[in-house]
């Protein structure tokens, strides 16, 4: 975790857009708790999709920053405006542009998205693009261009962006950093700054290992679509 730390700190200065990939049970949620002590004087973001990540994420992050206000926005959970960390439900800020519109890109030093392989949704690309970490949608695909027409144009868009230093760092941790739709993070990420993969992991003693049971039933699936 602190090697993970160290390498995000380094890679800050000279980029902006940052992939951590980890398997589950290393840790992710603990070394994105630590960030605000690593980027002081600004504020931090953390988009996440699911309630349960959304509370996982805040108490990790009150538990390693005791002296921060750390607020949640999501449904009727309003964020003060003032709170120094904000975790964030992506659909929240996605469906709720007035809500998103309250809280100033140039205030924030740090935006961390958990679970960072749906990083390339549209609810993702736009809250991002408001930051100034990935390119405007709606200017580049017009409204009559053919699904293979707004791939090329999105994806020239994407290879062609760069964001200005002044735009805070982005950083997305993933167990999966590849993706089974053919949809690449590279539109989102630049550079995979720290990875372990499971074997790693295990063999250092940090995760146990694997063991597979069978377990034989009478019980029929025959007709079970789901």
């Amino acid at each position: 975790q602190e090697q993970c730390l160290n390498a995000i700190t380094e890679y800050s200065t000279r980029g902006r857009r940052a992939l951590v990939a980890l398997p589950t049970g290393t840790g992710k949620t603990v070394i994105f708790a630590h960030l605000p002590r690593m980027f002081p004087g600004k504020r931090m973001l953390v988009l996440a999709h699911r309630e349960e990540l959304l509370d996982q994420a805040a108490a990790k992050i009150r538990d390693a920053n005791p002296s921060l206000s750390v607020g949640i926005e999501q449904a009727d959970r309003h964020a003060p405006l003032d709170a120094q960390v904000i975790v964030a439900s992506i659909q929240t800020f996605a469906v709720s542009p007035g809500r998103l519109s309250h809280h100033d890109p140039g205030s924030f030093s740090v935006v961390v998205v958990d679970e960072a392989h749906h990083a390339t949704a549209p609810t993702y690309r736009k809250v991002l693009a408001y930051f100034g970490l990935m390119p405007e949608q709606d200017p580049i695909l017009p409204a009559g261009a053919t699904t293979e027409e707004r791939r090329d144009l999105s994806a020239r868009a994407f290879a062609a962006f760069k964001p200005d230093s002044t735009a805070p760092l982005l950083v997305g941790f993933t167990a999966t950093p590849s993706r089974t739709d053919g949809g690449g993070l590279e539109w989102v990420f630049d550079a995979i700054v720290f990875a372990r993969n499971i074997t790693e992991m295990m063999r250092a003693g940090w995760l146990c290992r694997i063991r597979g049971q069978k377990i034989a039933t009478g019980i029929s699936l025959k007709g079970v679509h789901t």
